[in-house]
């Protein structure tokens, strides 16, 4: 057995208390916690923080603010993905942060802002769905 990444119609549900859209699963939490004690939660369970892309801008219109995986690398003075790779300009209009330890803060797609890395709120943890596949080789 070989594992791929989810496709199609095939996937398998998503875990409880998860939301499944384009064969990604999303936890919303209830919970509020700092962006790294968020990152670490979502660790955890097998996922990252949301790395958000244009459909999920239009998908997810939030109630409250959320963390996702972006912040601000003092170091090479500019918005990163958690994983250190370059955020895309096109994605958000971020100016440089005005304060130290900044991570993005989340609502929807005109509605977002730098937030101090230490405050507490809601996040949400992305993974992509793997499904088992019989493997033709022989």
């Amino acid at each position: 057995m070989t594992k791929n990444l989810c496709l199609g119609p095939c996937c398998h549900p998503c875990p409880k208390n998860w939301v499944w859209f384009r064969c990604s699963c999303y936890y919303f939490s209830k919970e509020q916690l700092s962006w790294r004690q968020s990152q670490n939660v979502c660790l955890s369970l097998n996922s990252s923080l949301l790395k958000i892309n244009r459909d999920e801008m239009n998908f997810f219109s939030l109630n409250s603010f959320f963390w996702i995986g972006v912040y601000y690398n003092e170091t090479f003075h500019q918005w990163v993905w958690e994983n250190d790779s370059a955020l895309p300009p096109y994605l958000f209009q971020l100016p440089g942060p005005q304060m130290q330890q900044t991570c993005l803060s989340y609502k929807s797609k005109e509605t977002y802002f730098s937030e101090r890395c230490k405050e507490k709120q809601g996040y949400i943890c992305k993974k992509h769905l793997i499904y088992p596949t019989m493997s033709s080789e022989r």
